[in-house]
Order: structure tokens, then C-alpha cells, then sequence
């Protein structure tokens, strides 16, 4: 039986380790395509991939702006939201 619920776990946080690199490459390409805009065209807004919702929200920061960047899917056993945040710089 311990052995049982053992692979059970294990199957689990394999599942969620794959989802949260799906999460984290997601996260990258969007910081990584606001980076490729010009600096006043950056603006908050959202996508779905699949059954990911990224979302981002962008304020205006000294010498740049904050990015916050949201990704939301299902896991194994609820909805979960994982965060990034990113600088992009404007200026000279």
C-alpha cells in the first residue's frame, strides 16, 4: 500500500513539474516579445494558449516599465496562477 500511494505522488509532482515548464517557457516568450516591441507600444493585456491564460500588466517605472506576467492552468489537482516578473527598459 505505501508503495502504492508512493507512485501516486510521484506521478503527480512529475505532472505538475511538466506543467510548470510549460508556465515558465510560456512567461519567457511573452516578457521576450513585449522586450521586441517599442517601448510606448508596451501594453498590459492577455492570451490563451491551450488551457493556459497568460495575462501581463505593465506600469510605467523610472528609466522603464514593470512587467507582471500571470500565468494561469489547471494541475493535478486545482487551478494554479504562477507569477514572473520582468524590466523593460526605455530610454537613450
Amino acid at each position: 500500500m505505501a508503495l502504492a500511494s508512493t507512485v501516486g505522488s510521484v506521478i503527480r509532482m512529475v505532472a505538475d513539474g511538466q506543467q510548470l515548464g510549460i508556465v515558465a517557457t510560456l512567461a519567457a516568450a511573452r516578457l521576450e516579445t513585449l522586450r521586441s516591441e517599442p517601448c510606448p507600444g508596451v501594453t498590459s493585456g492577455s492570451e490563451t494558449a491551450g488551457p493556459y491564460r497568460v495575462t501581463w500588466s505593465v506600469t510605467e517605472d523610472a528609466g522603464g516599465k514593470q512587467v507582471l506576467v500571470a500565468v494561469r492552468y489547471p494541475s493535478v489537482q486545482r487551478v494554479r496562477t504562477e507569477a514572473f516578473a520582468g524590466f523593460l527598459p526605455c530610454g537613450p
